[in-house]
C-alpha cells in the first residue's frame, strides 16, 4: 500500500507541478500555485451549488408527479457512473499503458501489480471528485425530504467510495479493446477516433430518445427506474441497498466492485508489459520511396507540424474535438426536427422562438470547449528547446499554435452556420451572427488559451493527459470561455427590449475588440515569456 501511495503522489505533484511551486525558489510559482488551488476550491463549491440545485429540482418535479422519491439517489447514482464511464474511456488508455515513464516505472522492484494499481487509483482519485460532486447534495437533498433511519447514512458512505469503481474498469476495458482492435492498422489513431466518436454520438441520440419516448409512458416512476435500470444495471442493487435497508443487496454492491477490481488487476497485472506493447507499438512503412523534397514558409510548415501532431493523438482529438461534434449534432437536431419538437423534447416554454436569436450563443458554447492552445506549448515537452532554437520569428511559433484551433473551429462553425440558417430561416443579420459570434469566441479562446499556457507551462509531464486535460491552462480558459458566454448571455438578458439580434451584434463586436487587445499582450508580453521559457 505504501508504494501505491508513493507512486499516486509522485503522479499528482507532476501533474499539478506541485514540485516546482515546492522546490523552486521563484516567489510567483508559488503564488500563481496559491491562487490557481484557491480558484480551484472557488470552482468546486460553485459546483456543490449547482450540484444541490439540480437535486433539488429533481426531488420537486418527483414530488409534483407523485413519483417516489428513492428515484433521486438512483437517478445521480447513474448520473455519475456515466460520468465516470466517458471521462475515462478517452484518458483510460494513456494514464494505465501510454505512460512516458513507463520503463523507469517498470525498472524499479516493484511488481507489475502494484504498477497497475496504482494507475487504477490515480484514474479512481479523479473522478472521486466528481462522485461526490454529484452524490452528497443528491443524499443531503434525499434526507431532509425523506428523513430516512439510521443505517441510511451508514450504507450511503460505505457504498460512496464505491461508486465509481465499476465504471472506472468498464471504461478501460473499452479503451483497451479499441485500441488493441485497431493495433495493427497503419491508421489506428484514425480508427481509434472514430469508434469513440461513434460510441459517444449514439449515446448522445440514444439520451435523446429515451427523454422522447417518456411522454408514451403513463407510470412515470416506473418508466424512470427502467430507464436508469437499462443505462446503469447496479443502479437497482444501489437503490435497493441505500434507500431500502437490503443488506444482501449492499453485500452484492461491494462485493461486485471489490472481485472486479481484484479480478482486473490480476488479469492486466499478469500481461502488463504484453498489453504495453501491443497498444503503443508504432508500426514502421517498408515501402518508403524517396520524392521530391517540397519546401515552404516556416509558419506554414509549423502549423502542418501542428496539425500532425494533433491528429497524432486521440486523447488530443477527443478532449478539444468533442464540442465541434457537439456543435454539429446540436445543428442537424435543430435542423431536422425543428424548434417547435424539440422544445417538446426538452420541456423548454419558448425555446422556439428563442432559438433563432440565441443560437449563435449556442454554438459559441461548443466552441469554447476547442482549446488547443491551452496546452499546445506544454505538449512540446522536452523537446521545447528544439523549438526554441529554431531561426523564426518567435510571433510566427506562436500564431502557428493558434492557427491549429481555428482551423479546427472556423470551418465547422461555417459549416453550422449554413445549416442553421436555412433550419432556422434566419434574416441576413441573424446569418451573418451564426458565423461572426463563434468565430469571436473562436479568436478570444485561441488567444486567451496561448497567454494562460505561457503562464503555467508544463514540459516535464510523463502523461500527455496531464496538460490535455487535467493542467490549470486548460481549466482556465474552458473557464475563462464559460464566463464570457455567460457575459453576453447577461447582456442579452438585460439589453432584451432593444432586440436581441441587435444586443448580440453589439457583443461579438466588443467580444472581437477584447481578443484583439489580448493579441496585443501576446506580441508583447507573451513574446518576451516565451523566449524566457
Amino acid at each position: 500500500m505504501r508504494e501505491i501511495l508513493l507512486l499516486m503522489r509522485v503522479h499528482t505533484r507532476n501533474t499539478l507541478g506541485f514540485n516546482k511551486a515546492i522546490h523552486g525558489k521563484s516567489r510567483g510559482e508559488k503564488t500563481k500555485m496559491v491562487l490557481f488551488a484557491c480558484l480551484l476550491a472557488l470552482v468546486g463549491l460553485l459546483l456543490l451549488g449547482v450540484s444541490t440545485l439540480y437535486s433539488a429540482m429533481i426531488a420537486y418535479s418527483l414530488h409534483e408527479t407523485n413519483a417516489p422519491l428513492i428515484l433521486l439517489p438512483a437517478i445521480m447514482m447513474a448520473v455519475s457512473s456515466c460520468i465516470a464511464l466517458f471521462t475515462t474511456i478517452y484518458k483510460a488508455g494513456g494514464i494505465l499503458f501510454a505512460f512516458r515513464d513507463y520503463d523507469l516505472l517498470m525498472a524499479l522492484p516493484l511488481r507489475s501489480k502494484t504498477v497497475v494499481l496504482s494507475r487504477i487509483c490515480i484514474l479512481y482519485s479523479m473522478n472521486i471528485l466528481f462522485t461526490l460532486v454529484v452524490m452528497v447534495p443528491a443524499g443531503a437533498v434525499y434526507a431532509v425530504m425523506v428523513s430516512p433511519p439510521l443505517w441510511f447514512y451508514l450504507f450511503f458512505v460505505l457504498t460512496l467510495f464505491l461508486l465509481p469503481v465499476v465504471p472506472i474498469l468498464i471504461a478501460t476495458v473499452i479503451s483497451t479493446l479499441v485500441t488493441a482492435a485497431t493495433a495493427r492498422f497503419r491508421r489506428k489513431n484514425a480508427l481509434n477516433l472514430v469508434f469513440t466518436m461513434t460510441i459517444m454520438v449514439a449515446v448522445i441520440f440514444g439520451s435523446m430518445n429515451m427523454g422522447a419516448a417518456m411522454e408514451n409512458i403513463a407510470d412515470f416512476g416506473s418508466a424512470l427506474m427502467r430507464i436508469v435500470d437499462r443505462v446503469y444495471p447496479l443502479t437497482g442493487v444501489y437503490t435497493r441497498a441505500v434507500c431500502q435497508g437490503d443488506l444482501l443487496s449492499f453485500a452484492l454492491f461491494v462485493g461486485i466492485s471489490l472481485v472486479a477490481m481484484a479480478v482486473y488487476v490480476w488479469v492486466v497485472g499478469r500481461k502488463f508489459g504484453v498489453l504495453h506493447s501491443l497498444l503503443t507499438g508504432v508500426g514502421a512503412r517498408s515501402n518508403y520511396k524517396l520524392t521530391r523534397l517540397k519546401q515552404g514558409s516556416p509558419g506554414a510548415a509549423l502549423c502542418k507540424k501542428e496539425v500532425r501532431r494533433y491528429f497524432s493523438s486521440p486523447v488530443y482529438v477527443l478532449n478539444t474535438g468533442i464540442g465541434l461534434e457537439l456543435m454539429t449534432v446540436f445543428s442537424i437536431a435543430v435542423t431536422f426536427l425543428g424548434t417547435g419538437q424539440l422544445e417538446e423534447i426538452l420541456d423548454v416554454p419558448m425555446l422556439g422562438s428563442l432559438v433563432g436569436s440565441v443560437a449563435p450563443l449556442f454554438i459559441s458554447l461548443f466552441v469554447t470547449m476547442t482549446y488547443t492552445t491551452a496546452c499546445s506549448i506544454s505538449l512540446e515537452g522536452k523537446n521545447f528547446w528544439l523549438l526554441r532554437s529554431l531561426p523564426i520569428a518567435t510571433r510566427t511559433v506562436l500564431w502557428s499554435k493558434i492557427a491549429l484551433n481555428l482551423l479546427l473551429i472556423l470551418p465547422v462553425v461555417a459549416l453550422n452556420a449554413v445549416i442553421l440558417a436555412i433550419g432556422l430561416r434566419a434574416d441576413a443579420l441573424q446569418t451573418a451572427l451564426l458565423f461572426f459570434t463563434p468565430a469571436a469566441y473562436a479568436l478570444f479562446i485561441s488567444v486567451i488559451g496561448q497567454l494562460l499556457n505561457l503562464l503555467f507551462p508544463n514540459f516535464g509531464w510523463t502523461n500527455e493527459t496531464a496538460v490535455i486535460k487535467q493542467s490549470a491552462p486548460a481549466f482556465l480558459t474552458m473557464l475563462a470561455g464559460f464566463l464570457g458566454i455567460a457575459a453576453v448571455g447577461f447582456s442579452l438578458f438585460a439589453f432584451r427590449q432593444y432586440g436581441l439580434p441587435l444586443v448580440l451584434a453589439i457583443a461579438t463586436l466588443a467580444l472581437f475588440v477584447v481578443a484583439f487587445g489580448l493579441i496585443a499582450v501576446l506580441h508583447t508580453w507573451g513574446v518576451r515569456k516565451f523566449e524566457k521559457l
